[in-house]
């Protein structure tokens, strides 16, 4: 959620073991109450590039919520998020959606992470294989010259993984 989730490398979904999502959530929801301790106030904490952004965001989490996702806006006690006047949105933690939400189609560009529950690693990778394309950097599919959205080469294939843990 690095600047407000508006950095082209932000991720829009995460994909954790099913067994591992509830532990997942509340050690990323620790960690960014632990880094925002204040959000409106708070002048390391990017506002949305503009007013369209910002209502398109809170419109994603709006839709989100409305059929039948689990939001969690991690706002500091007596922070009322989001704020128009700054243009400020809490991190938000999204779980369970399914492809009638906007947010499962859109880029988001703003504070908000999907949590994505998996039993099989294959059906991840599936799940992003079947996502529309959106932006590529030059070279970042080693089976493509150019990268180009169109090329039909897979986005995701499973690579062996090493899990980070916390002392």
């Amino acid at each position: 959620m690095v600047n407000g989730g508006q950095v082209c490398i932000c991720p829009d979904y995460v994909f954790v073991p099913d067994e591992h999502v509830d532990t997942f959530v509340d050690t990323a929801r620790d960690t960014l109450r632990g880094m925002f301790p204040s959000i409106v106030s708070n002048g390391d904490y990017c506002s949305s590039v503009d007013q369209a952004n910002f209502e398109r965001v809170v419109g994603l989490i709006e839709d989100a919520r409305a059929n039948g996702a689990s939001v969690e806006a991690v706002a500091p006690d007596g922070e009322r998020l989001p704020d128009p006047a700054t243009r400020k949105i809490a991190p938000t933690i999204v779980r369970d959606i399914d492809d009638r939400m906007k947010i499962a189609d859109e880029e988001i560009f703003g504070p908000v992470l999907v949590v994505k529950g998996y039993s099989r690693l294959s059906d991840a990778i599936e799940y992003i294989n079947r996502r529309r394309r959106r932006w590529w950097p030059i070279g970042m599919d080693p089976t493509m010259p150019t990268s180009a959205p169109s090329s039909g080469a897979p986005a995701a294939v499973a690579l062996p993984a090493t899990t980070l843990r916390p002392k």
